[in-house]
């Protein structure tokens, strides 16, 4: 195989419980993942320029840079000592806005590995692609398997749950970006319930009623700081969203809604506010 197209999928998270600080400075967390079909494309094709194994890295959007900062180019530094072949070229097509709590840098890695995986016939098992992806973040693993996923640990330690595959949902990003590292340095973990594993077991057991369990701890800090978003949140709800929730560290905000109607109507009302505004549905 010489050229390989991927859809690189966003994430929100339906719940994000932070449980405590570990001594590496990471976070055990409890949190749902779930995969929206908000998605980046990833090139990849064999290069003849590179043949000593080197690596071709572009974007379309020159905010990103392409060096060894970039995830894809660590995905790729991980995977290139598995195989002998001959160097690839690799282009990003951005659609999933920067920084806005949606994991687009996380899902370019993990697709990167998975790509890599089939060009180069490496034949690695699901499970040998989410050790890859420990190295690179906490919520990389999770685009290997993608769908609707209890995150533990992390964020890498991964149980598939129920599909919730066609729930619609609006997302809004308010345009501008919220430093995660910032959000969870600032945050004060609460002793509080966890609601993340209420939220697992009715999803599980199909219940309609699941979104009464959404939760986001991280909004403590990032909502004080981003009055907009508190904003946001209140106008999805007149609007006719069941739950609305900010994505990870923020600043994008989604809503659930059972109906088109309700869906198109508050699409319309953001989209003339927001640019960064877009229907998505659950995968």
């Amino acid at each position: 195989m010489s050229e390989l197209i991927l859809d690189s999928f966003a994430k929100v998270n339906l719940s994000l419980d932070v449980i405590n600080k570990r001594q590496d400075n990471y976070h055990n967390i409890a949190t749902i993942f779930q995969e929206i079909d908000l998605r980046d494309g990833i090139y990849i094709s064999n290069d003849k320029k590179y043949l000593d194994g080197g690596l071709n890295l572009t974007c379309d959007d020159k905010r990103i840079p392409t060096g060894e900062n970039n995830l894809v180019f660590k995905a790729w530094n991980l995977m290139k000592d598995m195989t002998d072949r001959q160097g690839v070229r690799i282009h990003i097509e951005k659609n999933i806005p920067l920084s806005a709590g949606l994991a687009g840098g996380s899902s370019n890695a993990a697709a990167t590995v998975k790509g890599l995986n089939e060009i180069w016939n490496l034949n690695l098992s699901s499970d040998q692609m989410i050790n890859v992806c420990r190295k690179l973040g906490a919520d990389v693993s999770f685009f290997i398997l993608g769908g609707t996923c209890l995150g533990e640990g992390i964020g890498d330690v991964l149980t598939p749950l129920k599909s919730l595959s066609g729930l619609k949902m609006l997302l809004v990003n308010a345009g501008f970006g919220v430093s995660s590292k910032y959000v969870y340095e600032n945050l004060v973990i609460r002793d509080s319930e966890k609601l993340t594993y209420k939220l697992a077991d009715a999803i599980n057991n199909g219940k309609s009623d699941f979104y009464k369990y959404l939760n986001n701890d991280l909004e403590d800090v990032t909502l004080k700081n981003n009055p907009d978003i508190i904003k946001i949140k209140e106008n999805m709800r007149r609007l006719g969203s069941k739950a609305e929730l900010m994505c990870g560290s923020g600043p994008t905000v989604f809503g659930i809604f059972e109906d088109d109607y309700s869906l198109d109507n508050a699409f319309f009302f953001f989209k003339d506010k927001y640019d960064l505004s877009f229907k998505v549905n659950a995968r």
